[in-house]
């Protein structure tokens, strides 16, 4: 088992999307427990806090990686 999975989601007609996902393995590698939260807003910090622990991990192995500005809610 590697560190990501390729899942490919169909929807009816529409073309398959193809994502990839952490896998249990993976998190570990990079460092990451997971906790159940009780809010929405604990899981908008987790999943920030999240995506930062990856990319700096991803740019430790070489790749070159962004994280766009978000445009939600205030």
């Amino acid at each position: 088992m590697g560190f990501v999975e390729r899942v490919v989601k169909k929807e009816g007609k529409e073309r398959s999307k193809v994502l990839t996902k952490l896998t249990d393995k993976g998190m570990n590698e990079i460092g990451i427990g997971v906790s159940s939260g009780g809010s929405a807003k604990a899981g908008g910090e987790l999943h920030r806090a999240l995506l930062f622990k990856a990319k700096e991990w991803l740019d430790n192995q070489g790749y070159n990686t962004v994280i766009p500005e978000q445009g939600g809610r205030i």
